[in-house]
């Protein structure tokens, strides 16, 4: 059995295992290379359950042949990459540390659900805090004393749209008055627990934001409609949700504890850079992967994690970090410090689950073998197979993009408010409402969370009631032609014709019948013209490289390349299967043993 680089990612992914030194099955040993165990029973029997590869139909002799023939050319990858001394190359390690500390913290989670899992009164709770959500009013503060001094002046009988003003860091909602426009979900959280505590116009207290930095005050304006799904159909993701919940609130209360006897050291250079340097030299010198700005109990927090969520934190509020480095050097420090201290977390999630011993199973093994060699098998292709094909040259580029001119075209598309209800006079009283002034996305909205609902799409699962029934507030994305890659939602066929040739924005429809019934007016609030990119555009000419690269990866000539490395390299060894055995192997899969 000859395998292509395409098949061999697939098996990487699945197949790439610790070899078995088990009791029982585990023992049958079906493959040698070179004369060393190569395949076991447990290593197919691991495949079938991870790939499931055939059909409904039992298993049989060749089935078990072609699961044993794809491990042993996963397993010659990866012994060659091991013989090219890629084990020991900097990405392996740091990428394999990376993932170390991913599968533990995962394997550390399901311990925490196993111990504590989510009883029925604790689902059903759940469930029922979420039939009704609250539609509020937020000031994010910069850290917990201002939250707390927010909640003093609101005491003092301060009007809320004044202390926003002083106290929210969120800039786009100070004219708001701090409203949200998405009702607030229960999740089991602080901040949802004190918002759900709280009848309609009252305050919370100052409570921590989830990301575990900011600090918020939130005002209850209106309880309002929440889920529509019964008990029973909730269920289905019920479990996870609750049990995650559970999970975090104990590891945070392990966490706690383990600050206090685990040994935290950081890197007082890096600190100090951090403070004293623009952040772009910053980020040169440490955002590199081997540089350390914390040990955790022996365990390193790598430079360049730390860089990313200082930019990730800065870009969501889209402020500049050496301004406010600058401007707040106090709340920086305070920002630099929670950022570090979420990182150390993720290593304190790994510190438990090595404390646990869970680094010792045989599960643990299993996944990190297999993603350390998944890793092997992709870099070694990469250096020994794709690296020496052939590059796509300006020729290949233009023959690509002259035969597939509309993968670089920007369809033309009107993005429509429509307003559809199944009483016409009612909907005539709102569009007379609109006509006259008023805002339609405005006042549409405002209707809809008045309802409980969040701003709707017509690419969203249909409601429960039958389409008659519904009153439908929301958005309808409508090509001028229809769009192959992007199939029209509901309602798209029907304003197509209304909509095109575009006029105006904001230009209302005139009132009509939807095929469902419903009478409906629409204006449309985006417009995106055709474009047809060009060569000479350097964002379109990048989009064609790669476009005609992943073709030629997946030509067949290509494809016969790929079967011959990959035949060269087994050719390298000596691989013995005990055909024999597959028989007995297929019957023991079909029994479910």
């Amino acid at each position: 059995m000859k395998l292509s680089i395409r098949a061999a990612a697939i098996l990487a992914s699945f197949t790439l295992l610790p070899q078995s030194r088990g009791a029982d099955a585990g023992d049958i040993v079906l493959a040698t290379i070179d004369g060393e165990e190569a395949v076991t029973f447990e290593d197919v029997l691991y495949y079938v359950g991870k790939s499931e590869p055939r059909g409904g139909g039992p298993v049989t002799a060749a089935d078990v042949e072609g699961y044993v023939d794809t491990l042993v050319t996963a397993r010659v990858m990866v012994w060659e990459a091991e013989e090219a001394g890629l084990g020991t190359d900097p990405f392996i390690i740091e990428s394999c540390a990376e993932m170390r500390n991913s599968i533990l913290s995962d394997f550390l989670w399901e311990a925490l659900v196993a111990e504590d899992p989510a009883t029925e009164k604790e689902l059903r709770d759940f469930y029922d805090i979420n039939t009704k959500w609250r539609k509020y009013s937020l000031i994010e503060a910069k850290n917990r004393e201002s939250a707390e001094a927010a909640r003093r002046e609101l005491d003092a009988g301060r009007p809320w749209e004044e202390v926003v003003l002083e106290y929210t860091i969120l800039e786009g909602h100070k004219e708001r008055g701090g409203e949200y426009e998405i009702p607030l979900t229960y999740d089991g959280m602080e901040a949802s627990c004190a918002v759900f505590a709280m009848p309609e116009g009252e305050y919370t207290e100052a409570v921590p934001a989830n990301d575990g930095i900011r600090w918020q005050i939130y005002r209850v304006d209106k309880i309002v409609h929440g889920r529509t799904d019964t008990f029973e159909e909730a269920m289905e993701t019920l479990p996870a949700t609750v049990n995650g919940i559970k999970a975090l609130r104990r590891f945070q209360e392990i966490a706690s504890e383990l600050r206090r006897t685990v040994t935290i050291n950081r890197n007082e250079q890096m600190w100090e850079a951090l403070h004293s340097q623009p952040f772009f030299e910053f980020e040169t010198m440490w955002g590199k992967k081997t540089a350390v700005v914390s040990d955790v109990g022996g365990l390193p927090v790598p430079g360049q994690n730390y860089v990313g969520v200082i930019v990730d934190f800065y870009s969501s509020y889209g402020i500049d970090i050496d301004g406010h480095r600058r401007d707040d050097p106090e709340d920086f420090t305070y920002v630099a410090d929670r950022l570090l201290a979420r990182l150390e977390d993720m290593n304190l999630r790994e510190y438990e689950a090595l404390r646990r011993g869970l680094d010792k199973t045989p599960a643990f093994t299993r996944e990190y073998e297999r993603t350390r060699g998944q890793l092997l098998a992709q870099l070694y292709t990469r250096r020994e197979f794709t690296a020496k094909l052939p590059p796509i040259t300006d020729e290949d580029c233009e023959r690509y993009y002259t035969a597939h001119r509309g993968e670089f075209q920007t369809p033309e598309k009107v993005e429509a408010y429509m307003v559809a209800l199944p009483d016409r006079g009612k909907l005539e009283s709102f569009y007379a409402e609109v006509a006259a002034g008023a805002d339609l996305v405005n006042t549409g909205e405002a209707y809809n969370l008045a309802r409980g609902k969040k701003l709707m799409y017509a690419y969203e699962a249909p409601p429960r009631l039958p389409p008659e029934e519904e009153e439908w507030l929301g958005v309808v994305h409508i090509f001028r032609e229809p769009n192959p890659d992007e199939p029209d939602g509901p309602f798209a066929a029907e304003l197509r014709p209304r909509a095109f040739p575009f006029s105006v924005l904001n230009e209302l429809s005139e009132v009509f019948q939807l095929a469902d019934g419903r009478w409906a007016f629409f204006a449309p609030i985006y417009y995106q013209p055709f474009k047809q990119g060009t060569l000479a555009e350097k964002a379109t000419k990048i989009k064609c490289q790669k476009k005609a690269w992943a073709e030629y990866y997946a030509s067949e000539e290509v494809d016969k390349l790929s079967r011959e490395w990959l035949a060269s390299l087994r050719a390298k060894h000596d691989v013995e299967l005990a055909s024999e055995r597959f028989g007995d192997v297929a019957a023991r899969l079909n029994a479910g043993k």
